[in-house]
């Protein structure tokens, strides 16, 4: 169920302000993401433990539960906005940054209508955490988050298992069921319980590597859930303090990053960047003091990509 409250809505974190839909029009998109995601969790429901899977790439495994929940999810988008331009997980790249076919993180699969409308973006995940699903390892969820030119508006994280439903609106907050959410307050690292997502293969000299083992004893302990969007959900319910990955895809993000935001929380990228989409990169923290600490952890280990050119 939504919030009921009135939603005085937001403008963008980032330096360009964007005016955003009228509330109503936010509502119904929102409760449009929580029903596309809802129906592809009762699909993930029905093929739990009678899957099969094959590998996208080492170690990286896609099933018929992936494909058969994403239909499900673009029938019910589809149906209420046929306009609207669908990025997804399961689905061919047709351009990735800089215009070129690419499933490398922060690359993005696009679905075009006939008559696009340049200025929504849905981003679907159908089955994050997909090995843990395959092997019937209870976490994994359905994440659909929505973007009005840049800036996103609306976020739906489902756990098929549990039910939960965490959802957020731009300027509406963050919300479990009809709870609101916030942050656990934490401002510390050393206090602080962490969560990491890494790539299905991880280089000794990765980034994502070297940020893991830098954070191991810093931090009061740390896990590896397998599932982004859950630890991003997890962050703005204030279960975990922070999150961070550094090999990520937008529709691993998109709902999630709005959540932690609308929950109090603050994101970022390397560098002390603006979170970006584009990047496949982010930094949650419960507070900007907490966001802090993790960028003082990360900047001796020069992390960050070579600037382009």
């Amino acid at each position: 169920m939504l919030p009921s409250e009135k939603i005085a809505v937001g403008m963008s974190t980032s330096s360009t302000k964007v005016c955003l839909p009228p509330q109503e029009d936010l509502r119904e998109i929102l409760r449009v993401a929580v029903e596309a995601s809802q129906a592809g969790g009762e699909v993930l429901r029905s093929f739990l433990g009678r899957v099969t899977a094959k590998e996208k790439a080492p170690a990286d495994l896609v099933t018929e539960a992936d494909v058969t929940a994403q239909e499900a999810i673009i029938g019910v988008i589809r149906s209420k906005f046929p306009e609207h331009q669908i990025i997804a997980e399961e689905l061919p790249s047709e351009a990735g940054p800089g215009g070129s076919p690419s499933n490398a993180p922060g690359s993005s699969p696009v679905v075009p209508p006939a008559n696009i409308s340049a200025d929504y973006r849905w981003y679907i995940d159908p089955l994050d955490g997909t090995t843990n699903f395959f092997h019937s390892f209870p976490l994994f969820a359905v994440s659909v988050g929505v973007e009005f030119r840049g800036v996103l508006i609306a976020g739906c994280i489902f756990n098929p298992l549990t039910g939960d439903c965490f959802h957020a609106l731009r300027g509406g907050g963050a919300w479990l069921g009809n709870r609101l959410l916030s942050t656990s307050g934490c401002t510390t690292f050393a206090e602080s319980l962490v969560a990491i997502a890494l790539p299905s293969r991880v280089a000794l000299d990765s980034p994502d590597f070297r940020l893991f083992v830098a954070a191991l004893n810093r931090c009061q302990s740390i896990r590896r859930t397998g599932c982004t969007a859950l630890n991003l959900a997890f962050t703005a319910a204030g279960w975990l303090d922070a999150a961070w990955g550094l090999s990520c895809h937008s529709w691993d993000l998109a709902a999630g990053v709005l959540l932690v935001q609308e929950a109090g929380g603050a994101v970022g990228d390397l560098g002390r960047r603006p979170f970006s989409l584009a990047s496949g990169r982010f930094l949650a923290a419960a507070t900007r003091e907490l966001l802090d600490e993790i960028y003082h952890l990360a900047e001796p280990l020069n992390l960050e990509p070579p600037s382009p050119g």
